[in-house]
C-alpha cells in the first residue's frame, strides 16, 4: 500500500478499535457510532450482477481493480466469458489481461490499445 491507501485504511482501523471498545493511539477520541456500509468490491460485484441480467451494451473498466491479480484475473475471465458465451450482448470489457477469450470463443475480438 502506498501513502493515502496506508493512511484510509489505518483511519478505518482506529475508527473500528474505537467502536468496539480498544485502546486507540491518542491522547482523546470521540467518535460517533458507524454504520457498516458496503466495501468498494462488494458495491462493484453487486453493479455487476445487476448489469450481468440484462441483454443491452455493457461496458467494464477494470473489473476487480484493487484486489490481487490472480483475483482480478478470475473476476475478468469469468465474467467476460459468461457475458461472452450466455448473454451475447455487445460488450467493451477494459483489463489489463492481453490474452482473452478470442481462443476459445470466435466470436470475441481482443484489441489492443
Amino acid at each position: 500500500m502506498g501513502g493515502k491507501s496506508t493512511y484510509i485504511c489505518q483511519v478505518g482501523v482506529i475508527a473500528l478499535m474505537a467502536q468496539t471498545g480498544c485502546f486507540v493511539p491518542c491522547l482523546e477520541a470521540t467518535l460517533p457510532i458507524f454504520i457498516p456500509g458496503v466495501s468498494t468490491l462488494m458495491a462493484e460485484m453487486l453493479e455487476t450482477a445487476s448489469i450481468l441480467r440484462v441483454n443491452s451494451l455493457i461496458i467494464i473498466d477494470e473489473l476487480g481493480h484493487g484486489t490481487s491479480t490472480y483475483d482480478e484475473f478470475c473476476l475478468a475471465w469469468s465474467i467476460s466469458k459468461h457475458i461472452a458465451s450466455h448473454i451475447r450482448a455487445f460488450c467493451l470489457f477494459s483489463t489489463h489481461f492481453h490474452k482473452f477469450l478470442d481462443e476459445e470463443l470466435p466470436h470475441v475480438k481482443n484489441l489492443t490499445l
